[in-house]
């Protein structure tokens, strides 16, 4: 159950900060000059359009960011995922496409989701977060201090003492 934590904490928080990660690993599609007027949405669409002719488009993001380019999602011809097309909000410009389910953040999403096995993973993911949620209601009233004394010995560490015991010790305060 703890590996289960430490995967479901690490892959959440890197969901948490993934369009911040993604400017970084694609620059070219987000850092964007931000000089002139952005075009209006239908002049947008027209090389999108051009480039993915009978493709209807999806949805549209708009950029949170003043350098962020404008993403067009459109369904992918052969099935099963999105297709992401960036374009430049001022020049109109296509500055990169790939398909959703093909992006580093998207096989993030699925650990974190159903552990990379679709619908068996659904499942596992489903019983061990009961499993890590039964153990952490059985662990708050074993660690729960009773008395005045036993409040000050687990949130006062002792100074002075060994490594150890400040791991000890900061086990018991944060009940890890």
């Amino acid at each position: 159950v703890g590996a289960y934590w430490i995967l479901m904490a690490a892959t959440g928080a890197v969901l948490l900060y993934g369009e911040e990660l993604e400017r970084r690993v694609h620059p070219r599609w987000f850092a964007l000059a931000d000089v002139g007027e952005p075009l209006p949405l239908s002049r947008l669409g027209d090389p999108v359009a051009a480039r993915f002719p009978r493709t209807p488009v999806e949805d549209i993001r708009l950029p949170r960011h003043p350098g962020d380019s404008v993403q067009f999602l459109l369904p992918d011809p052969d099935g099963g995922s999105t297709r992401e097309v960036f374009v430049h909000p001022r020049t109109g410009a296509i500055l990169g496409h790939r398909l959703e389910s093909e992006s580093w953040l998207s096989l993030v999403f699925r650990l974190h989701a159903e552990l990379l096995l679709r619908g068996p993973g659904q499942t596992a993911n489903g019983l061990l977060a009961l499993a890590a949620a039964a153990l952490l209601a059985t662990a708050m009233p074993l660690w729960m201090p009773r008395t005045r004394s036993q409040w000050r010995q687990r949130f006062a560490p002792k100074l002075g003492g060994s490594r150890m015991r400040a791991l000890f010790d900061l086990h018991n305060a944060v009940g890890i």
